[in-house]
């Protein structure tokens, strides 16, 4: 891993590595996957067991050896299954699939690079939204995704799996997280996320804005009201319910927003519009949105001091306020873009 031999008129000089990884970090600003559908992590195609296939595809992440290290490729040829440490008997667990290099050249015991993943510590209360007991992540690593173990479980499925990595942001461009997937909440009165993504140290800069798009619709059976509510780092930067939705029907809840760094990292100021299905809602925690008479209309003018300069958890999540079947929140799909 040292040194590249290079070809053509000076065919034999030597490049140190370090000088190509600094090379493509001259065109790279922020580690991720090639495209969306590279190295993703799923439930074992030929039937659910302690293991998960990880798609083929390209990544690029930090060298953490030291300062302007550069970048490191990596490709998976083709889709892999990857063992999971057997469930605990009474206790659930987060485990993290990661890229994961070592380079003898930088000081490592060994050189290698390849998909490993990492048990957490068994935590009562541990989920994908709080991370709680999750393994650290290991430096010169691409965290690909988080992986909820249940206590006694056999098997690791879908709903447990939430892929993290996000596609690569080129200087000119952008760091984009999405998802495809599906997702309902219905006879819930319980607080639901219904977007949660880890977002690494740095990546939103001190102008650096976040656009969050989650198409959506609600279909109301039984009178109730209905609750929205923003987090960053654990602090709530929005939150507000609705008056009381008393006609049945399908309504769409769209929701659109964005949150932006004024001048430093940890100062935040969230602007959006938020679906409140023909019912007026309360007021805003933060954040100032645009009125009509289907959007929150509201304006508290303050900021948040979360520091992204460390790693931050952006979490969406819904309640309902009844428990009737007929009640459900269908999110289609959802969107990070960060610039």
């Amino acid at each position: 891993m040292a040194q590249l031999t290079t070809s053509g008129p000076q065919q034999g000089v030597s490049m140190p590595a370090v000088d190509l990884r600094q090379y493509v970090g001259g065109l790279v600003a922020a580690e991720g996957l090639r495209t969306i559908a590279d190295l993703q992590v799923a439930q074992r195609a030929a039937g659910a067991n302690m293991s998960v296939d990880v798609s083929a595809g390209t990544a690029l992440f930090q060298d953490d050896h030291a300062t302007g290290g550069g970048f490191y490729g990596y490709t998976l040829a083709t889709t892999t299954n990857f063992a999971v440490t057997s469930a605990h008997a009474s206790l659930p667990r987060i485990d993290r699939v990661v890229v994961k290099l070592l380079d003898q050249f930088l000081g490592d015991a060994s050189n290698a690079i390849s998909v490993t993943v990492i048990a957490g510590t068994p935590t009562a209360g541990a989920t994908l939204s709080n991370l709680t007991g999750a393994a650290a992540v290991p430096s010169s690593s691409l965290l690909l995704a988080n992986i909820l173990v249940p206590a006694a479980s056999s098997s690791v499925t879908t709903e447990n799996i939430a892929n993290v990595s996000p596609v690569l942001k080129t200087v000119s461009g952008a760091t984009v997280y999405h998802s495809a997937s599906a997702q309902t909440v219905s006879s819930s009165t319980s607080l639901t996320s219904v977007l949660s993504q880890s977002i690494p140290a740095g990546v939103i800069g001190a102008n650096g804005m976040v656009r969050v798009t989650i198409p959506a619709d609600i279909a109301v059976a039984a009178a109730e009201t209905f609750l929205i509510k923003i987090s960053l780092g654990g602090t709530t930067l929005f939150q507000s319910t609705s008056g009381s939705i008393t006609t049945t029907g399908n309504y769409n809840g769209t929701i659109g927003f964005t949150i932006a760094n004024i001048g430093s990292q940890a100062v935040n100021y969230l602007q959006g519009e938020f679906p409140s299905f023909g019912s007026a809602m309360g007021a805003v925690t933060v954040g100032r949105t645009t009125g009509s008479a289907h959007l929150l209309a509201g304006d508290s003018g303050g900021t948040t001091t979360v520091d992204t300069s460390a790693a931050v958890t952006l979490d969406v999540s819904i309640q309902h306020s009844v428990s009737n079947a007929g009640n459900t929140y269908n999110r289609r799909a959802w969107a990070i873009e960060i610039f």
